[in-house]
């Protein structure tokens, strides 16, 4: 790096207070052990002193009945009783200092258990992956007494995206946001599976305040799920000590994100219609009353779609169910190609619904004409005189913002009793006449 700045990588690591099947009780009892293990030591130190110093004085008394005995002199006598008596509050001395020196072990180990503690406490308190890694980010910079920080999740070939920042200017979270595996600091944390540090430096113009960082591995089941990077605005040399509670801290919130990311997906899996992969009709209802209330409050259009499969009962009656369901699946693939900004759900049945933000009539009634055209282009091979024929009724939000699913449902019943397959609003003149029916097939509405 510039102006003499290097990396240092310290290949110890903590061994994890937090794994998977551990809860905050296993962490409490691994505090409460090691603060009994330590005042144990402690106490037999300073034991060991008062043995020390009433050992002395007894030899001490014992020499000097020798020496009387032999008839030295009391001065001798003397002598030897205070050197003995030297000796013993020396061994007294150095006895309490280790056992000083035990009580402040105690008391880092102690401090070190709680940070870790608080961060698993902090991680336990949602399943939301968002407010996961801001939260622990947050409670990880107040235990440390750190400044700043940025969390990164992994994914395949990249470090993935910036999940949590505190602290950090826009410039300095852009050069961190498009960084790949092994690049930067993040980048080479995660190969390694090693915490890296950089030393106590001046600021450098590029890093503006910081003047000492660290960055180490988020794993879970032994796998990194991402990293994070910690920073310091003054005098900072972080310890090995330090960085192997960081380490710790690391694994704590690596098993927070895979039971976040757990969460997620079964939330996901329960809000999904197993056939069509489009959300399922209660999803949808959660999503289009939140649009609703958004829509109302920045008064912002909105338009909804309900579309259903003309003559779907017929359909499985002559071709079997597994026809049907292929027909659901190819609808639901066109309604995902759709803008990003909208919202398909499979409603019920052979109805789907689609929710369009931001959109008027107009450019809804767009929408509608390219699901339309792209519906009948779909080719069913086994039975190549099938074509997919929908009614699309539509309703936004110039009427009201209540009742808006109840009169696109009205349309499009509307649609079907005037044998069209198209949103009401295309002029009739516009509209494509009937199929024909061939070699058994189905007219394009009933």
């Amino acid at each position: 790096m510039a102006n003499g700045s290097f990396w240092v990588c310290l290949p110890a690591r903590a061994e994890p207070l937090a794994r998977e099947g551990r809860s905050r009780r296993a962490v409490r009892r691994a505090s409460d052990a090691r603060h009994l293990e330590t005042g144990m030591s402690v106490n037999a130190v300073e034991w060991l002193g008062v043995v020390a110093v009433v050992t002395l004085v007894g030899v001490a008394g014992a020499l000097g009945h020798v020496v009387l005995a032999s008839e030295l002199g009391l001065l001798s006598y003397l002598v030897l009783g205070l050197i003995a008596v030297v000796i013993a509050l020396g061994i007294g001395h150095v006895a309490v200092e280790v056992g000083r020196r035990h009580q402040r072990e105690i008391k880092r180990h102690n401090e070190e258990l709680a940070a870790l503690n608080a961060v698993a406490v902090t991680a336990s308190r949602s399943l939301e992956l968002t407010a996961v890694l801001r939260d622990c980010l947050d409670k990880t910079l107040e235990v440390m007494g750190l400044d700043a920080g940025a969390v990164f999740l992994a994914s395949q070939g990249e470090i993935g995206s910036l999940a949590a920042h505190r602290g950090l200017t826009d410039h300095f979270l852009d050069g961190l946001a498009r960084m790949k595996m092994g690049e930067n600091v993040p980048g080479s944390v995660i190969l390694p599976d090693s915490p890296l540090l950089t030393p106590d430096q001046e600021g450098e113009t590029h890093r503006e305040w910081i003047r000492a960082s660290v960055s180490v591995p988020m794993r879970s089941e032994g796998r990194v799920v991402g990293t994070m990077y910690l920073f310091a605005r003054g005098h900072r040399d972080f310890s090995q000590r330090e960085v192997q509670i960081l380490v710790a801290i690391g694994d704590v919130i690596g098993m927070a994100v895979q039971n976040a990311k757990l969460h997620a997906q079964v939330i996901e899996l329960a809000a999904r219609d197993p056939l069509t992969g489009l959300y399922n009709r209660r999803r949808f209802e959660e999503v289009y009353r939140q649009e609703v209330a958004r829509a109302r409050l920045y008064r912002a259009p909105l338009t909804v779609a309900m579309i259903d499969v003309d003559c779907f009962k017929e359909v499985n009656d002559r071709f079997g169910h597994a026809v049907g369901d292929r027909a659901l699946e190819a609808i639901a693939r066109i309604l995902l190609k759709g803008r990003a900004m909208d919202v398909a759900a499979r409603y019920g049945g052979d109805e789907f619904v689609v929710l369009m933000p931001n959109t008027e009539l107009q450019g809804a009634q767009v929408v509608a004409d390219r699901i339309q055209r792209a519906a009948r282009a779909v080719v069913f091979p086994d039975i190549p005189y099938y074509r997919l024929s929908l009614s699309i009724g539509l309703a936004d939000s110039s009427a009201g913002y209540e009742g808006i699913l109840e009169r696109a449902d009205a349309q499009m019943y509307a649609c079907k009793r005037g044998g069209a397959n198209h949103p009401l609003s295309t002029p009739r003149s516009e509209r494509p006449g009937p199929a024909k029916m061939e070699h058994g097939g189905l007219p394009r509405a009933c």
